[in-house]
């Protein structure tokens, strides 16, 4: 511990907790008196005026809990209080390794102990936003990705807030496009671990699609030789065109929407929102209505249902 307070250099102090975390965590989980005072050397660190000092706490807790879990077991109020305060801080770096050592500690907390850190949801998506809204740092949301991924339930009761942070995320002006999709993903993927949050949620559901539809539109303006020309048959290369894999992604959220919410809550809002596509000037937004539709054929059993939509195409086709 001694060598972290002399360490300058911010790179070998992240190394030197992390070796330190992987190594407290194999001793103490093999015998917990090995190192009895490691847990005070801990909140030592944490007590430190230097925010550096926190951060190598962190590092050090990121590590150990994978080893060790149960040896903070009694120690729930103090990391609750811990993580909670540097959520809150304006240090980018504070933010970023607090959410590092909560996903690790959530990753093998309890599930019976999770109540007692929901109310700490609500700062971890402060946190997470306005490491992209101020920082422009992604590094949080790809976090809460995987804190998502690994415990969805533990974010359930903050559905409505989880929802509201990646809308808000995705609306973030000159924000990547890459970072804009990881927010879409992560509402479908929650679409297929919980429908039921999102069934009789018209709202929610539209404001999905339309988050989709926003990425299949954003394709090259300019229309390139080989999509005015294509060669008959398959084309190898068009897997590697970036408009035809935005355009896929799109189509293969979509599908993942009816099939995991249902028929019955989208082909509605699709319908909608398909034919305020169609009456868009942009080529690109009859281009990805009629891509859109060609996925959800399958699901059309009475083609009556869409004539209108149908019409505005066949309008479409003859103008083109």
């Amino acid at each position: 511990f001694e060598i972290i307070y002399k360490e300058k250099d911010m790179s070998m102090q992240k190394h030197i907790a992390d070796t330190l975390g992987e190594v407290a965590g194999s001793i103490i989980a093999t015998e917990p008196q090995n190192w009895p005072e490691f847990k005070n050397n801990v909140y030592t660190l944490f007590q430190d005026p230097n925010s550096s000092s926190h951060l190598a706490a962190f590092y050090i807790l990121e590590s150990f809990f994978t080893f060790s879990p149960e040896y903070f077991k009694d120690d729930a109020n103090n990391l609750y209080v811990l993580f909670k305060n540097s959520f809150c801080q304006e240090n980018e770096k504070l933010k970023i390794a607090a959410l590092r050592s909560f996903s690790s500690y959530l990753e093998v907390l309890e599930t019976k102990k999770h109540k007692q850190f929901e109310p700490i949801i609500i700062d971890l998506f402060k946190a997470v936003y306005d490491l992209l809204n101020t920082f422009s740092n992604e590094e949080g949301l790809e976090v809460l990705s995987e804190m998502i991924d690994i415990e969805p339930k533990f974010f359930k009761k903050n559905f409505k807030e989880l929802n509201e942070l990646l809308q808000n995320i995705f609306k973030i002006k000159n924000l990547e496009s890459g970072v804009r999709r990881m927010a879409t993903e992560m509402l479908v993927d929650y679409a297929e671990k919980y429908p039921a949050l999102f069934r009789k949620k018209k709202e929610v559901l539209t404001n999905l699609i339309e988050m989709i539809f926003h990425h299949m539109v954003e394709i090259d303006n300019e229309i390139p030789e080989e999509w005015m020309s294509p060669p008959e048959g398959y084309n190898e290369d068009m897997e590697d065109d970036d408009d035809f894999e935005t355009t896929r992604f799109g189509m293969g959220a979509i599908d993942r929407l009816i099939y995991s919410v249902g028929e019955q809550e989208i082909m509605g809002i699709l319908s909608e929102t398909i034919q305020s596509l169609l009456g868009n000037n942009d080529w690109r937004y009859k281009y990805t209505a009629v891509m859109a539709l060609s996925q959800i054929g399958e699901y059309i059993d009475e083609p009556e249902k869409i004539s209108s939509i149908l019409q505005m195409i066949i309008g479409f086709m003859r103008d083109s």
